[in-house]
C-alpha cells in the first residue's frame, strides 16, 4: 500500500482566532497578576504606615505630657515668684510708713535718715 500523505489544513482564520485570544488571555493573566502584586505591596506599606504613624502619636502625646507638666511647673514658679515680689513690696510699704510714723513721732536726723532710706 502506498501510503497515504496526511494532509492536515490549517485554516488561517482559525489559527489567527487562536493567537489573538492567546495573546489577550495572557495579557489579561499579566494585568491581573501586576495588579495582585501592587495590591499585596501597597497593603505592606500600608501596614509600616500605621505602625510609623502610631510611634508617632505616641510620642507626640509624650511630648505633650512633658509640656503641659513643664507648663504647670513654670506656672507655679510664677507664682512663687510674684508671691515674693509682692512680699517684699509690702515689707518695703510697712517698713516706710513706720518710719514716716517714727518722724511724726520724733523727728530726729535719724529717723528722717531711715525714712529717706526706707521710702525710696
Amino acid at each position: 500500500m502506498e501510503e497515504e500523505a496526511k494532509v492536515v489544513k490549517i485554516n488561517q482564520w482559525d489559527l489567527g482566532f487562536t493567537m489573538f485570544f492567546s495573546v489577550l488571555f495572557a495579557n489579561l493573566l499579566t494585568v491581573v497578576i501586576v495588579f495582585l502584586y501592587i495590591n499585596h505591596q501597597a497593603e505592606l506599606e500600608l501596614e509600616e504606615l500605621n505602625k510609623v504613624t502610631s510611634i508617632m502619636q505616641q510620642k507626640m502625646l509624650h511630648e505633650a505630657e512633658t509640656n503641659k507638666k513643664n507648663s504647670i511647673i513654670k506656672q507655679r514658679l510664677y507664682a512663687i515668684e510674684k508671691d515674693k515680689q509682692q512680699n517684699a513690696q509690702r515689707i518695703r510699704n510697712e517698713t516706710c510708713e513706720f518710719w514716716v510714723q517714727q518722724v511724726q513721732v520724733e523727728n530726729t536726723e535719724r529717723n528722717r535718715l531711715m525714712k529717706q532710706r526706707a521710702c525710696n
